[in-house]
């Protein structure tokens, strides 16, 4: 089987997804644009109690099942205090591995 893949599509909606903030139990601004690209898509999704999204796919074979998963949000950080010095004291919300994040940019978004 052959696919012609539209790589300008791919990069475009990839951006689109990531640039979108979406910290981990707060779903609502991404899920209209996961929405949109399903649409776009001619796909549509069904969604479990927990907003979880399911997109089945009609294949050639319908003896064997493939799953392909992926997070819609992001897995961060909920800053508990700011300290005098502008550091960040945080705890982990999701499989944040905290060693891998020094010096990396961060999005402070209030909530609430």
């Amino acid at each position: 089987m052959k696919f012609n893949v539209d790589m300008q599509y791919l990069l475009n909606t990839f951006k689109k997804m990531v640039y979108i903030p979406s910290p981990v139990g707060y779903p609502d601004k991404m899920a209209p644009a996961f929405k949109e690209i399903t649409a776009e898509l001619g796909l549509s999704a069904t969604y479990d109690n927990r907003e979880t999204a399911y997109i089945t796919l009609e294949g050639e074979d319908a003896s064997k099942t493939v799953l392909i998963t992926s997070h819609l949000d992001t897995l961060g950080l909920m800053v508990r205090k700011i300290n005098a010095d502008g550091t960040l004291l945080v705890r982990k919300l999701g499989g944040t591995c905290l060693p891998s994040i020094d010096g990396e940019t961060v999005t402070v978004q209030l909530q609430g």
